[in-house]
């Protein structure tokens, strides 16, 4: 017995130690852990990451001073924050003190006494001593841990928005995107959403908990981050990457050349975007991106700067809706029909002005100062295809010689296919796209399997239905997307699916016309793809024709 109450004694007074000095301090008690340390914590790793980008060439001197300047003053806002809270203070709690050092040997002898067993001392003799190696230091806490009990203190406070901000970011900082998840979603519940940064954040966890797939939730975040922030690059990159995987390549592109703008120009993350950029443009049959310059050198007189003022027709406003894209740009008056600058907007931005410049070029040396007249126009697509479309607004300016003309206005008062402004129109000139006033190449195209592939296809691998000049430039004039399940099908290219001004089906007398199958859904041919091909198709004298899918690309 006398082991028994050695041990008895022995516990009593370790829990007293442990109850009483917490209740014998007088004011600003500091808590086991605290927020400071976790904010100093994930400030420090957030810094080596910096170092180590302006090492690698991630991040000029400029931006990593910045960038540095920013995670200081956000740390000391943290710490004062914390330090605030921290310092309240406590009631004594002497008293309290005195009564649990009586009470408590008192309570465990007499509980012991009717629920314990003193044979349980001769078990306890005969085991062996636990390692002394599981033991942990009470000053060697992981990040994780205090991350642990930040998470396990928000339990008892769900209503601490800086506490859930910094658990979202940890989470995502440590890559526990599951986790990350519903703490933003505390965060939101807060109303901690006015932050671009937290915004994009938000959407990247989504992502990376989704396969890698957006969501409608996912595109909405980042929608709303760009409108706090045009020039959040996290949100550019990320967005460019949301409307890659919908389709839309036009503007994927306009987000990833806008976030390479903002990139160091020899930096890593600009590198790999322009490796991004330079697929896509791939993908979409467009020609090479030009290395963009900074737009100050247009506007230090480095090169040719035009001021578009851009307003619509007013007899065309109930033809549009404030959602409706408007693309405004430059191409050669007389040379190749591809654009030189362009800039995307929306039918609510109008009127507005923007301003078309060498910087926007959209491939080496194809840039405003080579050519000295322009057409510059305005166009609005309900579809937001960079290529006009039938039924498409548009306003001209031709020519139009930089040298001389600094600043210019665009009315959109035509229809795509109509040569004859809406003035005109409305009192009683003709309206009509050019493949139904004859005046455009339109192609009947019906595609078929051969049966002996059939079993190399599956029914959702994408079929591209395509014509391209047989004898001129490689991309293609007119081209349409469909599925395997749904072949044999027929379907009708023509000039208004036409992939860039001037270039369209009726301007080449040869055509190659083709069908393929892709299991990768990529619009650029890769090997195992299955297709069929039909050259030189002459549209003058063949308005349709049979094209089957026989062949394996190598």
């Amino acid at each position: 017995m006398s082991i028994f109450w050695a041990i008895a004694t022995t516990l009593s007074l370790l829990a007293l130690a442990f109850v009483l000095p917490p209740l014998l301090r007088r004011n600003h008690a500091p808590r086991a852990t605290t927020g400071n340390q976790i904010n100093t914590e994930v400030a420090r790793q957030r810094l080596a990451e910096l170092d180590q980008d302006l090492a690698t060439g991630r991040l000029d001197q400029a931006r990593y001073a910045t960038a540095r300047a920013d995670l200081e003053r956000e740390l000391l806002n943290d710490l004062k924050q914390e330090d605030a809270a921290a310092h309240r203070p406590v009631h004594s709690g002497r008293w309290a003190a005195l009564l649990i050092a009586v009470a408590l040997p008192v309570c465990a002898v007499a509980l012991y006494k009717v629920l314990g067993s003193e044979q349980i001392i001769t078990l306890l003799q005969q085991q062996p001593a636990a390692d002394p190696g599981s033991a942990r230091a009470a000053n060697g806490m992981t990040v994780e841990e205090m991350v642990t009990r930040l998470a396990t203190r928000l339990k008892q406070d769900p209503d601490n928005l800086q506490g859930w901000t910094m658990l979202a970011k940890s989470y995502s900082v440590l890559e526990r995107f599951d986790l990350a998840v519903p703490a933003y979603r505390n965060v939101m519940r807060l109303g901690g959403g006015k932050n671009a940064g937290v915004l994009a954040d938000f959407a990247d966890a989504l992502v990376a908990t989704s396969d890698g797939k957006f969501s409608a939730e996912t595109g909405q975040l980042l929608t709303e981050a760009l409108q706090l922030d045009p020039e959040n690059v996290k949100a550019l990159w990320l967005a460019g990457h949301w409307k890659h995987q919908a389709g839309d390549t036009s503007a994927a592109l306009e987000y990833w050349e806008h976030a390479a703008r903002l990139l160091p120009a020899n930096g890593e993350d600009r590198r790999i975007i322009r490796r991004q950029i330079a697929q896509a443009r791939q993908e979409a049959g467009l020609p090479p991106l030009a290395e963009t310059r900074p737009a100050s050198n247009a506007a230090a007189g480095g090169g040719t700067s035009l001021q578009v003022k851009v307003a619509l027709d007013p007899s065309l406003r109930d033809k549009v809706a404030p959602d409706d894209t408007v693309f405004i740009y430059a191409r050669a008056a007389s040379g190749p029909p591809m654009p030189l600058a362009i800039a995307r907007k929306q039918v609510k931005d109008l009127p507005l002005t923007v301003t078309l410049d060498d910087s926007m070029a959209m491939a080496p040396g194809m840039n405003l100062s080579r050519f000295p007249e322009l057409t510059v126009g305005a166009r609005i697509s309900k579809s937001g295809n960079a290529m006009p479309q039938s039924g498409d607004l548009q306003g001209l300016k031709s020519p139009v010689r930089p040298a001389a003309t600094h600043s210019l206005d665009v009315l959109i008062d035509q229809v795509v296919g109509s040569k004859t402004p809406v003035g005109a129109a409305a009192s009683g000139a003709p309206s009509a796209t050019p493949a139904a006033a004859g005046g455009g190449a339109s192609l009947q195209v019906k595609v078929a399997l051969d049966p002996s592939l059939r079993d190399k296809a599956a029914p959702d691998d994408t079929v591209f239905i395509y014509a391209r000049a047989a004898s001129g430039p490689p991309m293609p004039l007119a081209i349409i997307r469909k599925q395997v399940k749904d072949l044999p099908l027929t379907v009708t290219l023509d000039d208004s699916r036409s992939m860039a001004p001037g270039m369209v089906m009726s301007r080449f007398p040869e055509l190659t016309v083709g069908a393929r199958i892709s299991k990768s859904g990529n619009a650029m041919p890769q090997s195992g793809d299955l297709q069929g091909l039909k050259t030189p198709v002459r549209p003058a004298a063949t308005p349709d024709l049979n094209l089957v899918i026989n062949q394996v690309v190598p």
